[in-house]
């Protein structure tokens, strides 16, 4: 009985100085370039201002538009716009290829092909 408590105080202490020395603080690693120098990073400087950026009002008429309000992600199921299936719809380029002068799916007369510019 003894020598099991022993054990488990032993085993607590051990673990309990992994723990411990395992939460220290890293340090910083300096990338050096060729001349042994650290390198600086330009972009580190730079104060970027969010109230210069102007938000662009896309016509409702054009791929651009359709896309952004209408075939954009905007439900739950991320399933219907991944492409993993017809229609695809992740991107401008995607959805301009998966609509026009497509053949229907489903078809109908007089309809040839999805959608004709």
């Amino acid at each position: 009985m003894m020598k099991r408590k022993k054990i488990n105080i032993t085993l607590l202490l051990i673990l309990s100085l992994i723990v411990f020395f395992a939460c220290n603080k890293t340090e910083k690693i300096i990338e050096r370039n060729y001349t042994g120098l650290p390198t600086s990073n330009p972009y580190d400087e730079i104060e970027y201002d969010d109230s210069l950026i102007q938000s662009i009002t896309l016509d409702s008429f054009s791929i651009a538009g359709l896309h952004s309000y209408i075939f954009e992600v905007k439900c739950a199921d991320p399933a219907c716009h991944d492409g993993s299936f017809d229609p695809d719809f992740r991107s401008i380029q995607s959805t301009y290829n998966t609509l026009v002068y497509q053949e229907v799916i489903k078809k109908l007369n007089p309809w040839e092909f999805r959608v004709v510019p």
